[in-house]
């Protein structure tokens, strides 16, 4: 591995360049409409994650973490300047790109290697869940009003790999997006299905990071902040298990970034100073929208549980992933002119656990000590 403040700012730099996803994704049949907003890539990304760890059950896999692994670095391509968004054309540029991020870069190659392989019953599953995310889009869009998706349903059914994610389509269609709230009553507070809680987790695209409000802003979802701090825990993860001599799985510290603000899709992102004056029941939360949903969700549950806990070695991490997010977009807000954000920096200093995750709070401490 590179020197310790090097590899800091290496990644430091890779989750800036992350920023680039927050865009409307190109290749999707997104179509805004009055008071629409658009999906990001990197939102797209984040149900994409939480499709495939459900289908990643349903056809029976037994390493459901990776075949969400594998959609993490799906677009990178767009972090180039050329704008090509053929995948297996951008690894020459991306190398160069990643560079200096040393070994742990070599993940990032191998789990798009992967999933461009087609090869693993995981690589299929990514596949489809990528496809599915924007079929769940698509039929939101359509019980808003939208009218012409058949003709692409149509495609996605016919380019979907696995009979599995036909039948979650064909599920997807026959219900409300908006059942899972609709029906939402105290005495019936549970999600009915896997695709209403993949619904559900679409909500999060919506839902602000509300912190950031006290410094005059509105710019970041909580689902785009979980993808980033998804895509940012395979390093920290590396990092770790270095340091500690272990054993620790990146797919699985990525997804239990995914899971960790899940249960805000319910009582949305109560920053510190709403917790004074408004209880958040996440755990009953989380219980709730996967009940239902067997090993899945039993699992989901238990990767939330274990972020909250911070348990080691990938609840840890993962936990280190959300902070380490955090203080990477406040650099970028300092460094477009809202100084506040420091206090965002410093104030997680005492709160990262992990080698690299305090080396990146420590570089950007101090890289904004002084005047910018």
């Amino acid at each position: 591995m590179r020197s310790e403040p090097s590899h800091a700012h290496a990644v430091i730099n890779f989750g800036k360049d992350l920023e680039k996803l927050r865009v409307p994704d190109p290749a999707l049949s997104w179509q805004e409409g009055p008071l629409e907003v658009p999906e990001t890539v990197a939102d797209r990304g984040f149900r994409a994650m939480h499709i495939a760890y459900i289908l990643a059950h349903r056809c029976s896999s037994s390493l459901p973490e990776r075949a969400s692994g594998l959609l993490l670095y799906r677009r990178l391509d767009l972090l180039l300047q050329s704008g090509a968004h053929d995948a297996s054309l951008t690894d020459d540029g991306l190398r160069a790109r990643l560079e200096p991020l040393g070994s742990p870069a070599a993940l990032v190659f191998q789990l798009r290697k992967e999933l461009l392989s087609g090869d693993t019953l995981e690589a299929r599953v990514a596949a489809d869940a990528h496809l599915l995310a924007e079929a769940f889009s698509l039929l939101e869009q359509s019980a808003r009003g939208r009218a012409g998706i058949d003709a692409r349903l149509q495609e996605i059914s016919g380019d979907l790999r696995t009979d599995e994610a036909r039948d979650l389509l064909k599920e997807a269609s026959e219900v409300s997006p908006f059942r899972y709230w609709r029906g939402f009553s105290e005495a019936e507070p549970f999600s009915p299905s896997e695709v209403d809680y993949l619904y559900e987790v679409g909500k999060l695209r919506l839902q602000s990071r509300t912190g950031w409000e006290y410094m005059g802003i509105r710019h970041e979802s909580v689902g785009a902040h979980s993808y980033r701090g998804a895509q940012l825990a395979p390093f920290l993860a590396h990092a770790y298990a270095e340091h500690h001599g272990v054993t620790v799985d990146p797919c699985l510290a990525a997804m239990e970034v995914a899971v960790h603000d899940v249960a805000e899709a319910r009582g949305g992102d109560a920053n510190r100073v709403a917790k004074l004056y408004v209880t958040v029941r996440e755990d009953d939360a989380i219980h709730h929208q996967t009940l239902r949903h067997g090993i899945a969700g039993r699992r989901i549950k238990e990767m939330w549980m274990a972020v909250e806990n911070k348990l080691p070695h990938e609840g840890l991490i993962a936990k280190d992933g959300d902070y380490t997010e955090m203080v990477i977009e406040a650099d970028s807000l300092i460094s477009r002119g809202i100084a506040a954000a420091k206090d965002w920096i410093t104030n997680t200093i005492p709160y990262l656990k992990t080698p690299l995750g305090k080396r990146i709070v420590q570089a950007l401490h101090e890289d904004n000590e002084g005047p910018r």
